[in-house]
């Protein structure tokens, strides 16, 4: 997800904490039920019913701590599982959600970060680099939220 801060609250060892005011979601794809685990690294399939009333509740929590909900546009990526998890394309620097835009280490996720940086440019963020060359990382190997 794309974090987009408002204030700083505290900070800590571990380094300033923010609030948060925006965030960006990508519903669970139907595909979830029907990739292969074993090529996704799924301990076994995931069941879309339950994973989209997962994703809904998670987004109706958010909504009530008066945090603003993009939704990923629905066309992008169908078919791709993963893709549900929007912070790994990228990652945000607080407090203006500027972005960094990583290199996907799974190859069935490659590309997800060029569609990213469509969306993120639709919403007038700022990209401030990328990784380039050999390099590979993901946001969700680097930051849990």
């Amino acid at each position: 997800m794309f974090i987009r801060q408002i204030r700083r609250f505290s900070t800590f060892k571990l380094g300033p904490i923010f609030a948060c005011s925006e965030i960006l979601v990508n519903e669970p794809k139907k595909s979830l039920e029907t990739n292969d685990p074993k090529v996704w690294n799924y301990g076994s399939n995931i069941k879309y019913d339950i994973a989209l009333e997962q994703h809904n509740n998670f987004v109706k929590m958010i909504e009530e701590l008066g945090v603003a909900v993009r939704k990923f546009p629905s066309h992008l990526n169908p078919s791709n599982s993963d893709s549900m998890f929007v912070h790994d394309p990228v990652l945000t620097i607080p407090p203006d959600g500027e972005y960094i835009t990583l290199k996907m280490g799974k190859e069935l996720r490659e590309g997800e970060e060029g569609v990213m940086e469509g969306v993120l440019n639709d919403f007038n963020l700022k990209k401030l680099g990328e990784i380039t060359g050999e390099g590979k990382v993901e946001g969700g190997d680097t930051l849990w939220v």
